[in-house]
């Protein structure tokens, strides 16, 4: 009994434990886009006074690429950047606070001329005496940009260390001793006299007549943006261990200072900034706007961050619960085990994941999902195993000594077959679907530990109990179906589908299935030859004509009213006599921009709107302005606003508006489960499974997947490239069951030398009856989990889930039905090819002769 209480009380205790600690962990998920609110950044681009370059798109794209690259260097792995006429660049983006935006945006939209001086002004007590400024800064082939500023970290906090190029050696040491010589006198607390050297100061695009204030309190707007770090004397400056190494090296100040994750924030933001390159154009953040989720927040942020009970959430919640029933329905005190050991395998994978910050998106959920159901898989088939025993008539602490046993390669495989997913998902499928390859090789290791030990142990407690012995029901089998060996009694009870034939539909099921695969493949070729677009992504892909209408004052006053712009403006324009047709949703904001007019920096207040235009033509000369000439729409509202409103005041800009970048990595998902998919076969087959059973599983796992996704391409749902994930989730669910089947079988067929093609088709159609119920509990379990997510989540999504439960139905159905006549068709057709043997040739014996043969015949005569 005490045994049964330990069972039961460890498995509270897991549940418990995951409880508790699940808001700490989940409140830290770096989510994406879909599932956190993010901000939109506004670029505009400035031609530079150096720049023979005019506005184009091309040249737009080209800066466009320019920021990805200082959003990958930064460590921004969520981002959408679009490319929006001739100037205009939005990058859409999460981050964790306002101060962090301001660092992105600044580092979009600098190009840091680098220039390091020491502080002019007061340097000592004595106020005759002046500090002699002396500046080193990027002149000809001598530039601090090299691209190798760096971060070391001293334990507590990131440290920055720039190298001083050659060039500029001799200069910097003279700034420093000038910075020296004059030394600021101040008080320390215990009234000695304390000296610091006069501050030096690292500048960015620092025009001329721009000082750092004597008084070190910096108000001027523009000069706050040109000031990079000012709190550095000459202890900063240091020769490396090689003693030939000049380099700066300072600590960037922290709202945090004790938060090590803010410092590295912080210190990285320098970093880059030090190592950004040069553009051919200069750039100013017009705006950071606020943006929701494109799905819906996980969390709520505040004073304390909250887990928000969203759609997802619940989804997550009812898909629990309704795993669990079916799992006390099918196997009772044993499902108990599985619940407890699945979810803390579940739980460690997420921490993991949540503690090295990877992006949190659709693939991270697909794979969290997967991840569960695979760890329930192994624990279905260790109470499958050990019902198989029970029904043999083995007492429980046997069928359990044997079902362990069995088992233990079905773990190892399980394992293997995540590893190799997620490997192929992390390094082949693209950055869409890298957290969930994170998430596979994270289970894949924590797999094998946590189902080889502690579902053991569990089951070890629960079976080894004197209460439990003969109490069959609590396991979830039937008593009256065990023989009694004490009495010679045979097995005859081999499941609920001993007798079930699933073959005998083979040629209905292989028309049905055939036909599918055949309508979807059609269906996606003709889709992508008619409309450019396979999967119905063009609302994804979309291009959308904007009119960005800009009103500027320099003072601050009441915006122009949104209905000001529909009557005044918009209503004023005409195509063919009909009203213009826009978005009745027109998106405004204001921002403030400071320009140095004549050394003088003067306040810009903007206000802007961007209107979707809906019209298709807007390069046909349809359109009118108050009864004037036929135009284009661009020429018509240039009219409607010259007219309307001062030029100086007023400045529109209208443009095809189209996406440059975003996570859609749908062929190198393909990509990556066709090449895991073959690896794994290989890996079966190198197991010793035959090819006629591997050619099979591959097969299924093809057809399963263009099923699920022609299917929703026919459909025609909206769908995103996220859609492609679906393929990995198909292809782990059908090599899983299918490993299972070709472990039944070779537990049937212990000699695997038996050349009997007969003998194999009578045991691969027995492992198929016996393997039937674990494999559909998997399908139901698995498919229950993805209909919730279908049900529940939010219609972005709805293809990923669809796709991926008609390819689950499909591959479950396919493996009972077609699996086996398949393998046994190939089995006697691969029987009858004859490899050509190889003869060798036999060495013939050489008979070492004795030196002494007589003395050993005389031994053998005496013996």
């Amino acid at each position: 009994m005490r045994r049964f209480v330990a069972y039961i009380l460890a498995s509270l205790a897991i549940i418990f434990g995951i409880g508790v600690s699940f808001k700490p962990v989940a409140t830290r998920i770096n989510a994406d886009l879909s599932y956190r609110s993010g901000s939109t950044i506004s670029l505009r681009l400035d031609k530079r006074d150096d720049n023979t370059k005019d506005y184009s798109e091309d040249n737009c794209k080209e800066y466009a690429a320019l920021v990805e690259s200082r959003l990958v260097n930064y460590g921004v792995s969520d981002y959408k950047i679009t490319v929006e006429g001739t100037r205009n660049i939005n990058v859409t983006l999460t981050a964790d606070n306002a101060k962090e935006y301001e660092n992105i945006a600044s580092l979009l939209s600098t190009n840091p001329i680098i220039e390091i001086a020491n502080r002019e002004g007061n340097a000592s007590n004595d106020e005759t005496e002046k500090a002699k400024e002396i500046q080193v800064r990027d002149e000809g082939e001598t530039k601090w940009h090299s691209n190798s500023a760096r971060l070391e970290f001293d334990g507590t906090t990131s440290i920055v260390v720039m190298p001083i190029p050659d060039g500029f050696k001799t200069k910097v040491e003279e700034m420093i001793k000038e910075a020296e010589k004059y030394e600021k006198t101040g008080k320390k607390s215990n009234d000695e006299e304390k000296k610091t050297p006069n501050s030096i100061v690292l500048w960015m695009n620092r025009a001329e007549g721009d000082s750092y204030p004597t008084d070190g309190k910096v108000t001027d707007p523009l000069l706050k943006r040109k000031v990079i770090y000012d709190q550095m004397n000459s202890t900063n400056f240091y020769y490396g261990t090689d003693k030939t190494a000049f380099q700066i090296r300072f600590t960037p100040t922290s709202s945090k200072v004790s938060d090590i994750s803010d410092s590295y924030k912080s210190a990285l933001y320098y970093k880059n900034l030090l190592n950004a390159v040069i553009a051919d154009f200069d750039c100013v953040t017009t705006n950071i706007q606020s943006v929701a989720p494109t799905v819906e927040n996980l969390l709520i942020f505040g004073d304390h961050v909250h887990i928000a009970m969203s759609s997802t959430f619940i989804s997550l919640m009812i898909g629990f619960i309704l795993i669990c029933l079916i799992l006390a329905l099918f196997y009772r005190i044993g499902a108990v085990a599985i619940i407890s050991t699945a979810s803390l395998t579940a739980f460690l994978s997420f921490t993991i994941f949540v503690f090295f910050r990877p992006l949190f998106n659709i693939a991270a959920l697909v794979g969290l999902i997967s991840i569960f159901a695979m760890s329930i898989f192994i624990g279905i088939l260790y109470n499958n195993y050990l019902h198989e025993e029970l029904y043999k008539g083995r007492s429980l602490k046997k069928a359990n000594f044997e079902a362990s046993k069995k088992s233990t390669l079905v773990t190892v495989d399980t394992s293997v077959v995540a590893m190799i997913l997620g490997i192929c998902l992390y390094f082949i499928g693209g950055k869409t679907i890298a957290s969930a390859g994170i998430l596979l090789i994270t289970f894949a290791l924590l797999s094998l530990l946590i189902n080889t030990f502690i579902l053991k142990g569990f089951m070890w407690l629960i079976t080894n109990n004197t209460s439990t012995q003969k109490q069959y029901k609590l396991f979830g089998v039937e008593p009256e179906k065990i023989p009694d060996l004490t009495k010679e009694e045979k097995q005859t009870y081999y499941g609920p589908y001993e007798k079930k034939d699933f073959t005998k539909k083979k040629k209905v099921s292989a028309i049905v299935f055939g036909s599918l695969t055949l309508v979807s493949v059609v269906g996606m070729i003709v889709f992508a030859a008619t409309k450019g677009d396979t999967f119905n992504t063009a609302n994804y892909y979309k291009t959308t004509n904007v009119l960005n209408l800009v009103l500027q004052n320099t003072e601050k006053s009441e915006p122009v009213s949104i209905d000001e712009i529909k009557t005044d403006y918009l209503a004023q324009v005409k195509n063919n006599g009909a009203d213009l047709k826009y978005d009745t949703e027109i998106e405004s904001y204001t921002y403030t921009e400071y320009i140095k007019e004549n050394s003088e920096t003067k306040t810009y207040y903007r206000y802007v709107y961007r209107i979707n235009i809906l019209e298709t033509n807007v390069d046909a000369n349809t359109f009118t302005y108050a009864g004037g000439a036929s135009t284009n729409l661009s020429d018509a509202l240039e009219s409607c606003f010259e007219k309307l409103h001062p030029i100086d005041d007023i400045s529109n800009s209208f443009y095809k508006a189209n996406i440059y970048n975003l996570p859609g990595d749908i062929g190198l998902i393909f990509a990556a489960s066709a090449i895991s998919t073959i690896t794994i076969g290989a890996y079966f087959w190198i197991r010793r499974n035959r090819l006629s059973r591997v050619l099979p599983v591959a097969g299924i796992t093809l057809l399963s997947n263009v099923i699920g996704l022609g299917v929703v391409t026919l459909t025609r749902i909206p769908a995103t490239p996220s859609m492609a994930i679906s393929v990995a989730c198909i292809t782990g669910f059908t090599l899983l069951a299918a490993q299972y089947l070709m472990h039944k079988e070779k537990d049937l067929l212990r000699d695997e030398r038996l050349r009997d093609v007969e003998v194999r088709k009578a045991t691969i159609d027995k492992a198929l009856r016996m393997g039937a119920l674990p494999l559909i509990n998997f399908g139901i379990i698995f498919s229950f989990a993805t209909l919730t997510g279908l049900a529940i989540v939010n219609k972005t999504f709805s293809s990923v889930f669809l796709a991926s439960t008609l390819g689950i139905v499909s591959s479950s159905l396919m493996l009972l039905t077609l699996y086996a006549p398949a393998a046994n068709y190939l089995d006697l057709k691969l029987s009858k090819v004859k490899l050509p043997q190889v003869k060798i040739r036999k060495k013939k014996k050489v008979k070492v002769k004795s030196n002494e043969p007589e003395e050993a015949i005389f031994i053998g005569i005496n013996d």
